[in-house]
């Protein structure tokens, strides 16, 4: 299939069939809608005239589909609303059959641009049945739909596993373009997972296939996804030429749903470049277009990537509300899925709950349900404030594409045991000034250091996390305001600042602490430690580096804090901890992971990506734990030098 209307013209000319007909003009508008949407849109005014003439339900129902999807690619939301509800109305009509298939699937996609899930997976089930009975390239479209679903939600495992039979169906029966669009799929997962080289070919293949076809709507969603990757691979300039030409072929088509995404993702390159300007435009367009079509998804994105610029910006307030607004967002559309459940229930249960009601009534004096909701609402308000607690917690960590900008591989793995958490990972950048003995170049252009820290505070749950706000502002303070550079120093600042802000009343309050300092002119690294010793990791060879046996706090001990170097070389892995997870109680006989345990652990998978390294770690350590409540506040960090 070559996608002009042209070719289509030319292809129903050889069919004298007129029921072959209308099956090959629902195949080419399947795939062409979002590109030749004009061409598309008189076919649907055509079938929908004849649908009405003789009386078929399923072709009415198909027309309809296709002129509300119109509208709403033109944004025409309540028109493209009415239409859908003609459809809905018009569906108990409706036969098993090609074009009934094909409407349950789209609407399926419908249902899941909105956040409505649990009615598309409902569709998409329907539609499936129905294509395997019928056959045809609508049983590799059934599977490409559960690929992306999965994907939405993370489950790579399943939706490989559909993307793949999606790409044997197609490549079986020679559809070029349904080919290409499940190895996108395929692309996307390997994004997913970080597997950018794996991603970045089956892109390319996909690439091809959109070329030989001539549709321009996915060719512009291949040049989106190689800007993504191209992002992530840390070639922003190449990124940025990727997105503004996808940007540019979505526009020209008109096409709403992919410009609102074209936008995000270059307002994303944006920000990591520095460029505030341009970026917040990009996404005040983006969020316009999103509320206007009501897709709960990018609206969610538009404000995370909005609280990311605010940050740029140095507006914390701004981007706490853009953040807030995300977690509101998100938060709504798992509200909607779980609604629709308890509603069912609640209406199967409707009698029994009113016994149930009546009985604790009975039981229950009035005085004793009074201190009871009371106590009840307490506990919600303080429970939310936590939640707001943790929201502002995690705004102030350091962000995965800032770290990047230093560490093009890394992971962090940080589980805290409550809402919020007594660990923190820390990250800034500085010239820093020349305190005795600081390894900075002299030169006033000289590049900019980078420190990272892992962090434990006395405790976790709220007193950890109080604990951890403070020890966040006095390592800020000591780098932007004392310029100081040698990682000792740093902590010697930060400790003296916790002993006199905490009254003294007999505690020993402070953190335990790892912190890095990167020169990008040498093959070295300097660092602070306050009892938790840095591990390096060469070739599968481990050696736990020296600590300071001290705390960043109040202690016996007030010597100063040691700079260490150490050297490395292109390879090596950096690993900073907290005790959270060698401390972790599990296994057969319920014991402590240890740390030594830990040790060998990382050198076992120190040759693995450290993507994937992450996933081992959570998969060993939830194994440990089995059953067993989580014990601590848990932080890993991986850094490929």
């Amino acid at each position: 299939m070559y996608f002009s209307s042209e070719w289509l013209k030319q292809r129903l000319s050889s069919i004298s069939d007129r029921q072959l007909q209308i099956e090959e003009q629902i195949i080419f508008m399947t795939s062409a809608s979002d590109f030749l949407v004009e061409e598309c849109y008189a076919i649907c005014l055509e079938l929908l005239e004849e649908g009405e003439k003789t009386g078929n339900p399923d072709l009415c129902g198909f027309a309809l589909l296709g002129m509300s999807y119109y509208h709403r690619m033109h944004g025409n939301m309540e028109k493209g609303n009415a239409l859908e509800s003609r459809l809905e109305n018009l569906l108990p009509e409706m036969k098993e059959s090609f074009p009934t298939a094909i409407v349950l699937q789209m609407l399926a996609f419908n249902y899941w641009s909105v956040g409505q899930r649990d009615r598309a997976f409902e569709y998409a089930y329907s539609s499936a049945r129905m294509t395997e009975k019928i056959g045809g390239e609508g049983r590799g479209w059934s599977a490409f739909q559960f690929g992306v679903f999965y994907s939405d939600m993370k489950d790579y495992d399943l939706a490989l596993e559909n993307f793949t039979k999606a790409e044997a169906q197609s490549a079986e029966l020679g559809l070029v373009y349904q080919l290409a669009r499940s190895r996108s799929g395929i692309a996307g997962v390997h994004l997913g997972r970080n597997r950018l080289e794996e991603s970045l070919a089956y892109n390319r293949l996909a690439l091809e296939g959109y070329r030989s076809c001539g549709h321009q709507t996915a060719l512009s969603r291949a040049l989106n996804d190689l800007g993504v990757i191209t992002r992530k691979l840390g070639n922003n300039a190449e990124a940025e030429t990727y997105l503004r030409e996808a940007l540019s072929i979505r526009e020209l088509q008109k096409y709403v749903p992919g410009i609102i995404t074209s936008q995000m993702e270059l307002a994303h390159v944006l920000i990591a470049n520095g460029d505030s300007e341009e970026s917040g435009e990009l996404l005040g367009k983006a969020l316009a277009l999103a509320e206007r079509t009501g897709s709960k998804q990018k609206i969610a994105e538009c404000h995370r990537l909005l609280s990311e610029l605010y940050k740029l910006k140095k507006e914390p307030w701004k981007a706490l509300e853009h953040l807030d607004k995300f977690h509101e967002v998100r938060s709504g559309i798992a509200g909607e899925e779980a609604s629709n459940r308890i509603q069912h229930l609640q209406q199967k249960f409707a009698t029994e709950k009113s016994r149930q009601e009546a009985e604790i009534h009975r039981l229950r004096n009035v005085e004793l349900k009074k201190a009871y909701e009371e106590i009840e609402e307490k506990n919600r308000s303080i429970t939310d404030s936590i939640h707001y607690a943790k929201r502002i917690q995690r705004a102030l960590l350091a962000t995965d594409s800032f770290i990047a900008r230093y560490v093009p591989e890394f992971f962090v793995l940080y589980k805290p045991k409550d809402i919020v958490s007594g660990d923190f990972y820390w990250a800034a950048a500085g010239t820093g000034n020349r305190e005795q003995g600081a390894h900075l170049p002299d030169d006033a252009n000289a590049p900019r250091s980078f420190y990272i820290a892992a962090c434990d505070c006395t405790g976790h749950g709220v007193p950890g996390a109080f604990m951890s706000l403070l020890s966040f502002s006095f390592l800020n303070e000591a780098i932007n305001e004392r310029k100081l550079s040698l990682p000792g120093n740093i902590l010697g600042y930060v400790r003296e600042k916790l002993v006199t802000s905490i009254s003294d009343d007999g505690q020993r309050d402070g953190m335990d602490c790892t912190l890095v300092s990167f020169d990008d002119k040498k093959k070295q690294v300097a660092y602070a430690a306050a009892y938790n010793a840095p591990v390096l990791v060469r070739n599968g060879e481990v050696k736990e580096l020296s600590a300071d046996k001290m705390p960043v706090g109040k202690s016996e001990n007030a010597t100063p804090f040691s700079t260490f170097t150490c050297d490395v070389q292109e390879g090596d892995v950096l690993y900073l901890f907290t005790d959270g997870y060698a401390d972790q109680f599990g296994g057969p006989r319920g014991k402590k992971l240890r740390h030594k345990n830990l040790l060998r652990i990382l050198g076992e998978i120190n040759h693995l990506p450290l993507a994937e390294q992450k996933s081992v770690l959570e998969e060993r350590h939830a194994e440990w734990k089995g059953d067993l409540e989580q014990l601590d506040d848990i932080l890993i960090m991986g850094l490929r030098i």
